[in-house]
C-alpha cells in the first residue's frame, strides 16, 4: 500500500475509532480512491480498505452512495456506517 493511501485509510479508521469511543450511533465518511479513467470498470482498493478498516473497529456499512468524481478524477462516495450493537445478556 502506498504511503498516501495508507495515511488516508488510517485517518478514516482513526476518526471511526474516535466516533465509536464517543458512543455515536452513526459514522459518515467521504471516501475517495485513486484517479481512474471515467467509464472504465476497475477495482477500488483504497475504498475497500477504508470500509474494511472502519468495520474492523465496530461499525457496519449501512449505505454507500456514489458522489461522483473529485476535481482530480478520483471516485468519491459517501459511506454511512451504523454502530455494531452488543447483544443484551439476559439471565
Amino acid at each position: 500500500m502506498g504511503l498516501l493511501r495508507s495515511m488516508n485509510v488510517g485517518t478514516v479508521v482513526a476518526d471511526a475509532t474516535k466516533a465509536k469511543r464517543e458512543n455515536r450511533p452513526v459514522f459518515v465518511a467521504q471516501i475517495a480512491d485513486s484517479p481512474r479513467p471515467r467509464g472504465m470498470s476497475s477495482a477500488l482498493p483504497t475504498m475497500s480498505e477504508m470500509i474494511e478498516g472502519v468495520e474492523a473497529v465496530g461499525w457496519t456499512l449501512d449505505t454507500l452512495t456514489a458522489a461522483g468524481f473529485s476535481n482530480e478524477d478520483r471516485p468519491v462516495a459517501l459511506a454511512v456506517f451504523r454502530a455494531n450493537r452488543q447483544p443484551v445478556m439476559r439471565s
